[in-house]
Formats: C-alpha cells, structure tokens, sequence
C-alpha cells in the first residue's frame, strides 16, 4: 500500500511538472504575440496600478469604464490618483474584478461599474479563457488573478490558445493598442461624434437592454459579498455605479434600473452611488456601441460620477481621511 501511494505521488508530481512546463511554454514563448490587441491594454493597466502610492479610487467593469472615465479630470476634482482597471466585459465580470486585488490599499475607493449582465449566473463563476489568455499574453503573473476553481477552464483551452497565438502571429489584424491607449492604458482614441446610425436590428451594436423579471443570481450575490468583506478586511471601501447607457437601448420601464439597484443593496449590501436613469444618454453623447461615450459623452459621465460621489460623502470621507 505504502509502495502504491508513493508511485501514485510521484505520477502525480511528474505530471504536475509536466503540465507546468507546457503550460509556461505555450504562454511565454514567443512573447507579445497579442501586444497590439485591444485586451492587451490590461497589463498596462494593472501595471499602473501597482506603481500606485496612496489613496486612490479604482474603478473596474467593462469598456463602458474605458470608454467612459476622464481619469485626469477625476483626479483633478478628488485630488485621488485614480486607476481605471474596467477594459473588457468579454474578460467576464470575474477577472477584472479579481484584478481588484492586485494593490488594494486602506482608505481606497473601489467602484465597481459593470455594464448591465453582471447579474448572470455565470458572471463570477467564469472567465472567458480565449480574450483572458490573449489580453495576458505572457505577463504571466496576471495568472495569479485567475481564481483556483477556474484554472480547469484555462487548461482546457490552453492547446487552443497555442493555435489562436500562432494565428495571431501569422496575421495580427488591425488593434493597434497604442492608438487606443497611452502607456498607462488610459483611453487617448479620440471619438469626436456617434458613429453608429439608427438603432436597428441586425446591426452590431444593437444590444437593448431589458430588465424585467430580472433578479439577481445566487452566484453573484455570493461572490460579491465576499468581495465586499475582502475590501473592507483592506481598510478600503465599495460601491457600485451605473454604466452610461444609450437610451434608445433601454427595453423596459426604467422602473426595473430603479428596482435592480434596491435589490443590490438589499441583497448584496454595497451601496449603489448612481440614479441609472441619469445615465440613460442620448445619441450625441455615445460613440460605436450603446455603452461607450463620445468624448462630450465621457466628460458627462465623469461630471455625473463626481457629482454621485460627492453628494454620498464619499469623496469628503476620503479627503479627510488622507495622510
């Protein structure tokens, strides 16, 4: 028996070993296959970051944030550094949330700005391997962001990722992430009107949004409450904020924005900053899909923000709590 379980042992380290050296591999060589994607701009991003000294406020959620937060004027008003984490909802609400932790520090502000599916079951169960691998490419420490029970999901993709990387290699498209963002990943893509034209079905940006019956899933009531304790167990605080939304998007009685954000904070316990329905913006303040801000949009955004921020205390409790 004793020889049984020591051969079993060491199967399992050989193998173990093995799957380490294949995985590191593929991930690390060659390097910045993906460097001109869009998703890439998560490592500058994060990067900046960590390099963060003092309180800030960290704002994360899909590219309604990217797309939507005038980062310098923020900082100008708060006299808070901000780091804007929110890139990509195709990462899936879970890692960029996860990302969260990488620098958390006591008396920073975590707003937490995801466009409206984040009620999903599968929001903070799952990452989306494919958009999560390509946008870490080989800074492989992001890994450590990628909680243990879905490491099954980035394994399993892991020989297709060694396909994608290849592809990628052999035509690398047109992204070129440092025309959409400068070196601390923040958004310098200039978007001076709405590209898109009526709100028409079939088109790529149609994507109303219709929140009847809509309840939020166990899943996400559960990790957000975790998360909520892991912010404060840091000596920081959270909220939620709502993403600007185009308006002709929304496919319901603006009562059901109104009675999502009382369920949240009924359920989940983190107080929501935003009155939605002041978020609902019209054509000319969006760009090329229904949560992203034309440059006016952006600086509307960033006014309403202030202003929520300001109006909760939140801001006055983080200015008299710094040293």
């Amino acid at each position: 028996m004793k020889k049984f379980a020591g051969y079993a042992l060491g199967t399992l380290g050989i193998t173990i070993l093995i799957l380490a050296v294949t995985f590191c591999g593929i991930v690390l060589y060659p390097k910045g296959v993906f460097s001109n994607t869009y998703q890439s701009a998560i490592q500058d991003k994060v990067r900046y970051y960590q390099n963060l000294e003092g309180k800030k406020i960290i704002i994360t959620g899909g590219s309604n944030c990217a797309y939507g937060i005038d980062e310098d004027a923020l900082e100008k008003a708060t006299g808070l550094q901000v780091a804007n984490l929110g890139l990509y909802a195709g990462f899936g609400d879970l890692f960029q949330t996860e990302l969260v932790k990488a620098s958390l520090g006591e008396g920073d502000i975590v707003l937490l700005a995801y466009e409206y599916n984040w009620m999903e079951e599968s929001a903070f169960t799952d990452i989306l391997s494919d958009t999560v691998m390509s946008g870490i490419d080989d800074d492989i420490s992001l890994y450590q962001y990628v909680p243990a029970r879905n490491w099954n999901q980035i394994l399993g993709y892991l020989f297709t990722y060694a396909q994608d990387k290849k592809d990628h290699q052999e035509n690398p498209g047109e992204d070129h992430h440092y025309t959409i963002f400068d070196i601390d990943g923040r958004m310098i893509l200039d978007r001076p009107e709405c590209i898109m034209g009526d709100f028409t079905e079939g088109e790529d940006y149609y994507n109303p949004v219709n929140l009847t019956g809509v309840s939020i899933s166990e899943e996400s009531i559960q990790y957000l409450k975790k998360f909520k304790a892991y912010v404060e167990s840091k000596g920081a605080s959270v909220y939620f904020i709502a993403p600007p939304l185009w308006e002709e998007a929304v496919d319901c009685d603006t009562v059901e924005f109104e009675r999502l954000k009382k369920e949240e904070e009924q359920e989940i316990g983190i107080s929501y900053l935003s009155d939605p329905e002041d978020y609902f913006f019209p054509k000319d303040d969006m760009y090329d899909t229904v949560y992203h801000c034309s440059n006016k949009g952006e600086k509307l955004r960033t006014r309403l923000l202030l202003q929520d921020l300001q109006q909760a205390g939140v801001i006055m409790e983080a200015a008299s709590s710094k040293g």
